[in-house]
């Protein structure tokens, strides 16, 4: 065919991971934001309900390993593959370097404790989590920035966002969840 138009071109052979990766993303964020608000409105607060201590512990498990998830580098279909695929478009209005940063030492806790436990690690595991010094507002900000990351991504490629209105902020999530909790704690 030696009259096709310039402008159909092939699309490139990582399109259909790429896009499939968005879809799977949004949702491991959308659930982690879900487990990070509810893991915020029980923080300072007191329970007698075993099953309250234990959910708050597992919530925090949740976030841990969503994040782990999200951030796995090398052949995981992860944040870091639609970066290495399409890095401006990625990168968009985000910083890059905070999220490498973030996911470095988050890497760190993974490998020494959290997902593996390493052998000279098991005398401290707390200083695993001490040397990556990762804290709640960082956490929020990271969640915060992958989810406008990939809502904008689903956006582009299906022609709407994914996020509704229900779910459009964390505090509006957390504020949910803190009305549910104090509800649950009465009983």
């Amino acid at each position: 065919m030696t009259n096709m138009v310039p402008s159909m071109r092939k699309a490139p052979k990582y399109l259909a991971r790429f896009q499939s990766t968005v879809d799977r993303l949004i949702r491991e964020v959308q659930n982690l934001r879900r487990s990070f608000a509810a893991m915020c409105s029980t923080q300072g607060k007191y329970s007698s309900n075993l099953f309250i201590h234990v959910a708050a512990k597992a919530l925090q498990t949740d976030v841990l390993i969503r994040l782990i998830r999200i951030f796995e580098d090398g052949e995981a279909a992860s944040f870091w593959y639609l970066h290495r695929c399409e890095p401006r478009k990625v990168a968009e209005g985000i910083d890059i370097a905070k999220l490498e940063d973030f996911s470095r030492r988050l890497k760190l806790i993974r490998d020494k404790v959290f997902v593996h436990i390493d052998k000279d690690a098991v005398f401290d595991p707390s200083q695993a989590y001490r040397d990556a010094a990762i804290r709640t507002w960082e956490i929020d900000e990271t969640i915060e920035t992958l989810w406008m990351v990939l809502d904008r991504l689903y956006l582009e490629q299906n022609g709407m966002p994914f996020a509704s209105l229900a779910e459009s902020t964390l505090d509006s999530l957390i504020e949910a969840f803190m009305r549910d909790f104090a509800e649950l704690s009465e009983r």
